[in-house]
């Protein structure tokens, strides 16, 4: 599917075409988080505990083969979210130290602790003056607490300020905090969706199902 109108329509994703080009190819992920930012019109940011190669890494391809866009990039936060505990703050503070360098329009797609390092991109893009229309965000079965000891504190952050987002999420999954509890946007509920699927832990199987359902790609989680 090659995207040559003013505007690609992807169901829960927005993607202007000066974001798309005819190249097909894509790089591994970048090492240096800000240069991803940089040159990227879709962001992919995995969740703690994880790597790029748990998910994001093929879905960056994925997305290059059936929608023709090489303008994807995915950060490599695996350090910063090594430890579960702290990994909500420190993506948090990383997603705003990396904020200069967003280019806009974006859509971010982020899984489980890794709405947090988004909302960080977010959280600072607007207050430096930047429109909430610049950034459409995808939460994939996001983790809600901003920390251990705060758990609900995402209802009050996660997605704060956007119109254009829309969280994915499920109640089967034994992970604590990660059932939709969010500020804004849309918010959609896979326990149905996901019943009867076998072979992968529900909180990854909304990655799946996402790229699978919404995007029309082949599966990407490789956990």
């Amino acid at each position: 599917m090659n995207v040559r109108s003013n505007t690609c329509l992807i169901p829960g994703v927005i993607v202007s075409v000066a974001l798309l080009a005819g190249c097909v190819s894509v790089s591994p992920p970048e090492t240096d988080t800000a240069a991803a930012v940089r040159t990227s019109g879709i962001i992919l940011v995995h969740g703690a505990g994880e790597g790029p190669e748990t998910w994001a890494t093929t879905a960056a391809r994925e997305l290059s083969r059936v929608y023709d866009i090489d303008r994807v990039a995915v950060i490599n936060w695996s350090e910063e979210s090594a430890e579960r505990a702290q990994a909500p703050g420190r993506g948090y503070r990383l997603g705003r130290a990396l904020a200069p360098e967003l280019s806009v329009p974006v859509t971010i797609i982020a899984h489980s602790a890794g709405a947090w390092l988004a909302q960080g991109l977010v959280d600072a893009h607007l207050e430096a003056g930047g429109r909430s229309e610049d950034i459409s965000l995808v939460l994939l079965d996001p983790f809600t607490a901003r920390a251990w000891y705060r758990p609900f504190a995402g209802g009050r952050q996660l997605a704060r300020g956007l119109d254009a987002a829309l969280t994915y999420y499920t109640t089967l999954d034994p992970v604590p905090f990660t059932a939709g509890n969010v500020a804004e946007g849309r918010t959609i509920n896979l326990d149905e969706a996901l019943a009867h699927l076998e072979g992968t832990a529900p909180h990854w199987a909304v990655i799946d199902w996402y790229f699978v359902e919404a995007l029309g790609t082949d599966p990407v989680v490789t956990r």
